[in-house]
């Protein structure tokens, strides 16, 4: 049953994507049109995930026609609110694809970790992901010969149908998490992740000791080039592509594997063949670098600082300890502004709209853009979606969703993910451990975790 609390005159969701708690206020300087400041929107849901055991948000895009696309992770079954969505024996993985309007198309399960999603232009579903013995996308078995644990990657067709899949080794006890799966205008894929260990792509291989790499692939998934993260420690990784299929690999370098540690936020710009066109590190020793995206001239990173940041002439000193930040480069690597960004900025997509939209945390009293905004007292749980204008960082609206971070519940393996279609409707997956006020309604989870989904047009 849909656990939804309405609120007296409440409706379900109509007309608003974030309609929890006040809006941010116009920051200073923002252009004069943004003048309204509330994520409100034409049309917009607010849903659950549910299942028995603690389900995790692994990916959320969209397809050329606003199609839906999102991956999750659960244990035994996972249903949405048209009902069963996935059964499996065990712990597994569902993809599954939804209409604009909310109608699911098509669901397929796969008994393994899918951990990144990407759609091609003829509206096919590109899915990565790492397995244990053997994994069957739908073409066959697939195995990591001699060695226990491999990553796969497959391409289904826009109903959902196998086109093909293939499986690379990973050399004994390495390991490696992919975090981001994308396609380039010639429609070559590239996948990047933290690896430690090696993987074998036939006769090449790349090796890295808990590192950021980057992986080039054509269109059927045989490699083509890879950046193996230079033997240095990383935390976290994303990459981006421009309109010129050139990459921008970002995240954190980490100076040892043990205390003491500096983390540095980066963001390193490829050639699509690969070559380095230019490195740049954040002027900090205390920091993450979570998520990347570019469009036209800017270049966008987002994550959380402990230290003093120095960007673009500027240096922020964090309050209450650690805070967000955003902050925007030129392609050219030059840097062009920072902004302080509630608690932890998690991901972000960069829209046709000229906006940039991040999601991530808060604490009660932060700031979204400007002004402190109202959480769960003592939450840093309490999640955002905020747009900001992409030339200039100024910010456009954001919206605050209060939830609660229950004693003894863990989130350093949760993953929040937003994604943007061509018109501007934005769709938010995360984790539902509280009831989370979403305005009209209130979602609350069914045990320790649940996943929510929502979905909305500014």
């Amino acid at each position: 049953m849909r656990r939804l609390r309405r609120k007296a005159g409440g409706i379900a969701l109509a007309g608003c994507l974030a309609c929890g708690g006040p809006p941010d206020t116009q920051a200073p300087g923002a252009a004069a049109h943004a003048g309204s400041v509330s994520l409100g929107v034409e049309t917009g849901r607010a849903s659950r995930l549910t299942g028995p055991g603690e389900e995790q948000a692994a990916a959320a895009v969209h397809d050329g026609d606003g199609n839906l696309v999102i991956a999750a992770r659960f244990a035994q079954r996972l249903s949405d609110e048209s009902g069963p969505l996935s059964v499996a024996p065990g712990e597994a993985s569902v993809v599954a694809k939804y209409r604009p309007q909310g109608e699911r198309l098509w669901s397929r399960t796969v008994l393994a970790r899918v951990a990144a999603v990407a759609a091609r232009r003829d509206r096919h579903v590109l899915i990565a992901g790492t397995f244990e013995g053997s994994v069957d996308l739908g073409g066959g078995p697939l195995t990591a010969g001699e060695f226990p644990t491999g990553v796969f990657l497959g391409e289904l067709d826009a109903a959902g149908r196998h086109v093909w899949s293939r499986a690379y080794p990973l050399e004994y006890t390495s390991w490696f998490d992919p975090r981001r799966l994308r396609v380039d205008r010639a429609g070559n894929l590239a996948m990047g992740g933290l690896l430690r260990g090696a993987i074998y792509f036939g006769t090449a291989v790349i090796v890295a000791d808990n590192s950021a790499v980057l992986l080039h692939l054509d269109a059927r998934g045989n490699f083509q080039w890879g950046y193996d993260g230079e033997s240095r420690f990383a935390e976290a990784s994303d990459f981006a592509l421009d309109e010129d299929d050139n990459l921008y690999l970002a995240g954190t370098w980490a100076s040892d594997l043990y205390p003491p540690i500096d983390r540095i936020p980066f963001v390193y710009k490829f050639s699509p063949t690969g070559e380095v066109l230019w490195r740049r590190e954040l002027g900090t020793v205390a920091a993450q670098g979570h998520a990347v995206g570019v469009h036209g001239n800017r270049v966008v990173l987002t994550g959380a600082f402990s230290s003093p940041l120095t960007f673009a002439g500027t240096t922020l000193s964090p309050r209450g300890g650690n805070e967000g930040f955003l902050v925007g480069f030129s392609r050219a690597g030059d840097e062009r502004w920072i902004r302080r960004l509630g608690f932890e900025g998690l991901d972000l997509v960069m829209a046709p709209l000229d906006d940039v939209t991040v999601v991530g945390r808060y604490r009660d009293g932060d700031t979204l853009g400007s002004g402190a905004v109202p959480g769960v007292p003592g939450s840093d749980t309490n999640l955002f979606v905020a747009q900001f204008d992409r030339n200039e960082g100024n910010a456009l609206r954001a919206r605050a969703f209060p939830m609660a971070h229950p004693s003894g519940v863990f989130t350093g393996a949760d993953r929040y993910r937003v994604s943007a279609e061509e018109h501007g409707t934005v769709a938010f997956l995360g984790g539902l451990i509280a009831p989370l006020d979403v305005g009209p309604v209130t979602l609350e989870p069914d045990g320790l975790r649940d996943l929510f989904l929502l979905v909305g047009r500014p």
